[in-house]
């Protein structure tokens, strides 16, 4: 047997063994390491907290406020709370600003004085005899009926009374009144049927006919109009 043949035949005994042979275990791969859970923390009582304090404005920072916002809102017009309290200047003013056509700002000025002359009836009145030669009905009712519970003794209550029926009779807050003082026609002011609570200094009656001539030619409605006695006559 030759050397090559010897040496062929060790190679494949060689290779035999080595298949016979088990393949050993592998080892398994180490467990990966998971985080533990954060232990549960106690459970904690319940316990309202206080509301944020709001911020309490002293009455004279109140006052500043209001102030500089009523110099922006109504230049050269009452502001301070003397000015408000001197009810036929406040009234002056409104009535200037109504007569430009500036309801909204004739009656926020009225409504401002009235929070500060609490006791004083007179711009309420002018507040109401605007809404009534305005024809607001439903703002003339409402704040008819603030009148009544701030003022409940008043002399003038009649009077409203008859206006609101005349400008707005189906208002549960005038069903109180005798249904004739609605036809009450007297000329007490500057225009008919109604006080001269805005201290007019002149006669508006042309105006106020030609407002209601104005608003039937746009179609609208006039609810019982002070040209009333006018018409009678």
């Amino acid at each position: 047997m030759t050397l090559a043949h010897l040496l062929a035949r060790f190679r494949d005994a060689m290779a035999g063994e080595q298949k016979a042979q088990p393949e050993a275990p592998r080892k398994p791969a180490p467990a990966r390491r998971v985080a533990a859970a954060p232990p549960p923390r106690p459970a904690e009582s319940w316990v309202e907290k206080p509301a944020p304090a709001k911020t309490d404005f002293s009455e004279a920072a109140r006052r500043r406020i209001r102030d500089r916002y009523l110099a922006v809102r109504f230049p050269g017009a009452p502001h301070t709370d003397a000015d408000l309290r001197d009810s036929a200047g406040v009234i002056k003013s409104a009535r200037l600003y109504f007569e430009d056509d500036d309801l909204e700002r004739a009656c926020e000025l009225l409504e401002i004085a009235c929070e500060v002359n609490r006791d004083d009836e007179s711009p309420w009145l002018a507040h109401l005899e605007i809404l009534f030669l305005k024809r607001k009905g439903h703002e003339f009712a409402e704040l008819a009926h603030r009148f009544h519970e701030r003022f409940p003794g008043s002399g003038r209550w009649p009077e409203i009374l008859r206006l609101g029926l005349r400008l707005a009779p189906q208002n549960k807050v005038f069903h109180g009144a005798h249904p004739r003082e609605a036809d009450i026609d007297e000329h007490y002011g500057a225009w008919p049927q109604v006080q001269n609570w805005i201290q007019a200094p002149f006669d508006l009656t042309g105006d106020v006919l030609a407002a209601e001539f104005h608003a039937r030619m746009r179609g609208g409605e006039v609810a019982a109009p002070i040209s009333a006695k006018a018409s009678k006559e």
